[in-house]
């Protein structure tokens, strides 16, 4: 559909980022409200933002970036009615000092983010940085789940993976901020699509056009097995008039 088409090409483009000495890393972790290191806190903004997973990246020289999470899409597995609201995204954050983590988020810290916020399988961005220090932040925006998502980051140029091996900084274990002199803002800067609403119309329709198209890929290969045999039977009749 449009849907998997669009989100197809833009994790493709992810991946064209990286040149010959650029670099691919794949995280797995999970958004757990209420936990120090894999929290789940919520949307930029939110007093408990911080307490998302955070991925450093040291830049040493102009590098673009890109990144993709994506989560389980189980949209197919809820009853019908049911909601689903895992608005997935992420945000690139500058560290000043020697901070592990970003400690508030502040729009004019924030280098680069994903597309959008958005009920979808995967959501990707990309930004060029400067040399620094950074964060990749991936969340939802209502933190109220327990949800497991993958991040890929690609580079087109070498970098220092702060994280590396899923070593995450914990959320405990951090410096004083120093964002308050950045002053206070009324706009996060971030870009949400609004909330997917359930069809009750469209119920089943997904499963019912899935079915047509496992007929249809059947067909197909009966097709395709009935050409292989008879071209089987004629190799067969050559090989006996040559021998």
């Amino acid at each position: 559909g449009v849907t998997f088409s669009r989100h197809f090409t833009c994790i493709a483009g992810v991946f064209d980022v990286k040149g010959e000495e650029g670099q691919q890393v794949r995280y797995r972790g999970q958004f757990i409200p209420g936990d120090s290191k894999s929290g789940g806190g919520g949307a930029p903004g939110e007093h408990s933002w911080p307490q998302n997973p955070q991925y450093g990246i040291e830049v040493d020289q102009i590098t673009t970036v890109a990144a993709t999470v994506s989560c389980l899409d189980y949209r197919w597995q809820l009853l019908p009615g049911a909601a689903y609201d895992a608005q997935i995204g992420f945000v690139v954050m500058a560290l000043t000092g020697t901070k592990i983590r970003s400690t508030k988020f502040h729009p004019l810290k924030m280098k680069g983010q994903s597309i959008a916020y958005q009920v979808a399988p995967a959501m990707t961005g990309l930004c060029t940085l400067q040399p620094g220090r950074y964060a990749i932040v991936p969340s939802t925006i209502v933190a109220d789940q327990r949800l497991k998502f993958t991040l890929e980051i690609s580079t087109s140029k070498p970098v220092n993976l702060e994280s590396e091996n899923d070593n995450l900084p914990d959320a405990d274990d951090l410096e004083e901020s120093d964002d308050e002199e950045l002053g206070t803002y009324d706009d996060p800067g971030i870009l949400m699509a609004p909330p997917e609403k359930m069809d009750p119309e469209n119920d089943g329709k997904e499963l019912e056009a899935l079915s047509y198209q496992a007929n249809d890929l059947a067909g197909f290969i009966k097709t395709l097995q009935s050409d292989v045999k008879a071209l089987e039977t004629k190799a067969e009749k050559l090989a006996a008039k040559l021998g």
